[in-house]
């Protein structure tokens, strides 16, 4: 029996299937720790590595513990690889000093310690719900404790409210992995093996935003391999993307979904 199936608009299934997948294998190997120089943390070291290796790069993380304090953005096609664990960060929760709205272009915070150009953010209204939240937007600069954005601040995804006012709540996205493309719309084919992600949940609980603190987010034309992965302690859904190859996988203590696939254009076949 055959079920065939055609999404045509941006909105979220279950799953995706894909039969007789061929996972690309390379032999270009390179140690993570090898990147690091004296005063780099370990977001700061992965960079590093990202911007020097060629595309199809192996990158092998040492067996301990990554501590995760910004979103990775990958352009490259590479090939991840543990035994590591990776953890997010302690949350911290901005809160706006100046009242803003919708048509807001800049933010003034109450301090913005630990955050950088291009950390993707959301703003939250009323507790720890996802509609009472606005969509992600970016700190193109960051200027004292003024945030310069990407785009006007918009309505929350409920379409609500667009009036922020003093003591509003924001929160610092963080994904392990966000794979994007400097030119269109990604191709990458990135994969990840033998890796635990520990989305620090308890410690990450102010809005539970589906697209806020994903494991990994990766909307691309290329397939996403997982491979003897462990997700933990998830404070929204853990994967987030489609045409995803994964097995030999463990999920546990997840506030959202596993895998949460949104796409302009999905067919599944079982």
């Amino acid at each position: 029996r055959m079920k065939h199936f055609l999404l045509l608009l941006a909105i979220p299934i279950v799953y995706s299937c894909k039969k007789n997948i061929t996972i690309k294998i390379t032999n270009t190997s390179f140690r993570l720790e090898d990147f690091r120089k004296p005063g780099m943390d370990d977001y700061q070291t992965l960079i590093a590595a990202c911007d020097s290796l060629p595309e199809n790069a192996t990158i092998i993380f040492d067996p301990k513990i990554y501590i995760f304090s910004h979103t990775p953005i990958i352009l490259k096609t590479f090939n991840f690889k543990g035994p590591a664990t990776l953890k997010r960060e302690d949350q911290v929760n901005y809160t706006l000093k100046e009242p803003a709205d919708e048509n807001s272009t800049y933010l003034i915070l109450n301090n913005t310690d630990g955050m950088i150009p291009w950390d993707r953010f959301l703003i939250t209204l009323e507790g720890k719900s996802a509609g009472r939240t606005t969509g992600i937007n970016i700190a193109i600069d960051i200027k004292g404790d003024t945030l310069i954005l990407d785009h006007p601040l918009g309505r929350t995804v409920d379409n609500l409210d667009g009036v922020y006012p003093v003591g509003t709540s924001l929160f610092k996205n963080i994904n392990f992995f966000w794979v994007l493309s400097e030119t269109g719309y990604p191709e990458e084919s990135c994969s990840f093996t033998d890796l635990t992600f520990n989305g620090n949940r308890d410690n990450n609980t102010g809005t539970y935003s589906w697209f806020l603190n994903t494991a990994v987010m990766q909307l691309s034309k290329g397939t996403t391999s997982y491979r003897n992965c462990t997700f933990i302690n998830s404070p929204g859904d853990t994967i987030v993307g489609h045409d995803a190859d994964i097995r030999k996988c463990t999920f546990l203590n997840l506030n959202g979904s596993a895998f949460h696939t949104s796409a302009d254009k999905v067919y599944c076949t079982e």
